[in-house]
């Protein structure tokens, strides 16, 4: 028998393994975005979401048309509007009246990021901007919003679908109508893997609808199809899909590929066998339904939607205010507390009596609380307006910290169309010691003996650098990171360019292997010295690698430790990553490479 054919045609029981299933959604969701190294598939939470939007829009819908001869869609989008758009205004207008009151990268393509969230289409405004590297560290704050774009386009066409399928399939049953929508599914998820192995952008093929939205059609097709779903299944199901929360990265080939796909047929496996087993009267019997129950994850479930919703903002509001402070020991209480207070005083008001007489209600307070009552409302109300149109009025297309890299990638592209400085040859191999022997070529007063390799944070310097240390060769790129040294060491090499001192500035992106440093370094060949400069910023793997550069001179006398993270103090102008500098802090950097480099030169 059908799930759906088990419940009353009336109002369903509420199932209550279900809630706990959106916990499980809406925590790997939350952990993905304030530990993505540690937990690289969370990401996959929302196409738990997915299969559980489309199961019971689907099975309602459905219910719906047998009890009425055809689905009530206009109640339908009226329920759908009362359960969304008031939690949605209010973090939209929180978010927009922070922007105008902080500035900052908040107000980064602010405007078109709310444009885009209430007309319901920020995933394919977010699937055509071309993604930006400053992103990565300051990402836009109603970046999250593209998967309730997705789920409001199905909600929108998927009834009018639905309802003509049934029509259609009057006369075979549900199976035929089940495996109709399965196939629609399946056509998504081939769109997917056909973008990605013809070079589709991820963007597109993550926050498209039509190679994302198979979830929701899986869901659908659960909702239709007649599957008894056994205990081992779901065990396995709900195993599969745990493991694959904990080990699966956002850019893998495989999450493109079928891995999400296959996260969403388990998640629907897990949803039938919870579904059936609540109706039987042994109800509770099974492990999975019973782990599903717990109150603390029900608790998360039913408060999903406001969580989801304010944790990203919380984010990265708390990511440029207060980069010192742990993310998770700030963000989840603030973010739990926000869904709790939106869950009690709006959600949850608004979907029993609507939209008038929620909003009977406030007035009627405000009556009550007279005149001082009144006039304080006025004067939030008059900031938050004030506050609101500073942030839309303020809104740009770039980052400081993109404009900072902009930049950066000019200077080095207009020295590097300059003809270049000969190479010096290397000096004669050190003494003991840092009072090593001077060698017989000139100090680096101009940079012409540095080759210096570095990532994003010293293309943000690089036009200190270049005003310090004009005849320098600087071969940065955002992104770099230590796995890539040795080859570029190499070619340098090869190509006769690779100077007597290597400054080495790398880290900000991960940690590397000892073994990546040493050698890329070997690979230089003999008589030359190495600048390793530490990583500075707010990020887990930092520590790891400053620590294996620090051992790596401590061990080593061709190379000089250049201690970026010491002189954090001494930076006034960090971009709101609080990792890449300004134009004081590039100077800063400048003058530690210039002084670390000629230490080599004293005798």
């Amino acid at each position: 028998m059908n799930p759906i054919d088990r419940l009353p045609a009336s109002r369903p029981a509420r199932v209550l393994a279900l809630d706990g299933l959106r916990g499980v959604a809406v925590l790997a969701v939350v952990g993905y975005h304030l530990f993505p190294h540690r937990l690289p598939g969370g990401f996959l939470g929302v196409d738990m979401f997915f299969v559980l939007s489309g199961f019971l829009i689907t099975a309602h819908l459905v219910r719906d048309a047998d009890a009425s001869g055809r689905p009530r869609l206009a109640q339908f989008w009226v329920r759908r509007a009362r359960r969304i758009l008031p939690a949605l205004l209010a973090v939209l207008l929180a978010v927009t009246a922070t922007a105008g009151l902080l500035g900052g990268a908040l107000e980064v393509r602010l405007r078109q990021q709310v444009l885009a969230a209430l007309t319901f289409s920020s995933n394919w405004y977010q699937a055509g901007v071309p993604s930006s590297y400053a992103d990565r560290f300051e990402a836009p704050v109603l970046q999250h919003l593209w998967s309730l774009a997705v789920e409001e386009q199905f909600y929108l066409l998927w009834p009018l679908l639905l309802w003509l399928l049934l029509t259609l399939t009057r006369r075979t049953g549900s199976q035929r109508r089940g495996q109709a929508v399965a196939l629609l599914a399946v056509l998504s998820v081939a769109a997917m893997a056909a973008g990605h192995v013809g070079g589709a952008s991820l963007n597109r093929l993550y926050f498209g609808t039509d190679t994302h939205g198979f979830a929701l059609l899986v869901g659908s097709a659960a909702a239709l199809w007649t599957v008894e779903v056994r205990l081992r299944t779901a065990v396995a199901a709900a195993t599969g899909t745990l493991l694959a929360i904990a080990a699966l990265p956002w850019a893998s080939p495989l999450t493109y590929l079928g891995g999400t796909a296959a996260v969403a047929g388990a998640t629907a496996l897990v949803v039938l066998h919870v579904t059936a087993d609540s109706r039987r009267p042994d109800c509770g019997r099974s492990p999975v339904a019973i782990a599903l129950s717990a109150r603390w994850l029900r608790w998360a479930g039913e408060r999903s939607f406001g969580i989801y919703l304010w944790h990203w903002p919380v984010i990265v509001v708390l990511l440029q205010v207060a980069p010192g402070v742990p993310l998770a020991v700030a963000a989840v209480p603030i973010t739990l507390a926000l869904a709790a207070l939106s869950w009690r005083h709006l959600e949850q008001p608004v979907q029993r009596v609507g939209y008038r007489a929620s909003a009977q209600r406030v007035a009627a307070l405000g009556r009550r609380s007279g005149l001082v009552g009144v006039a304080v409302s006025t004067v939030v109300a008059a900031l938050v307006s004030a506050s609101v149109t500073a942030g839309i009025g303020n809104s740009r297309d770039h980052s400081a910290l993109q404009v900072s890299l902009d930049s950066g990638r000019a200077a080095i592209e207009a020295h590097r169309a300059a003809p270049p400085a000969p190479a010096p040859a290397p000096g004669p191999a050190p003494g003991p010691g840092p009072a090593s022997s001077p060698w017989a070529v000139p100090a680096p007063n101009d940079g012409r003996d540095l080759t210096v390799i570095g990532d994003s944070v010293t293309v943000a310097a690089a036009p200190a650098l270049y005003d310090l240390l004009p005849q320098a060769d600087i071969r940065a790129r955002v992104g770099m990171q230590m796995w890539s040294l040795e080859k570029r060491i190499r070619d340098l090499r090869r190509a006769g360019t690779l100077r007597p001192v290597v400054v080495i500035a790398l880290g900000t992106n991960g940690d590397f292997a000892a073994h990546q440093l040493a050698d890329a370094i070997g690979a230089a060949g003999p008589g030359h010295r190495f600048v390793l400069v530490t990583a500075s910023g707010p990020r887990s793997w930092i520590g790891p690698a400053n620590a294996k550069l620090r051992h790596y001179v401590r061990t080593h006398e061709n190379a000089r430790i250049a201690d970026w993270a010491a002189l954090r103090s001494r930076v006034p102008d960090f971009a709101g990553d609080r990792i890449h500098p300004g134009p004081r802090g590039g100077a800063v950097l400048a003058r530690l490479v210039s002084r670390t480099a000629a230490s080599f030169y004293t005798s």
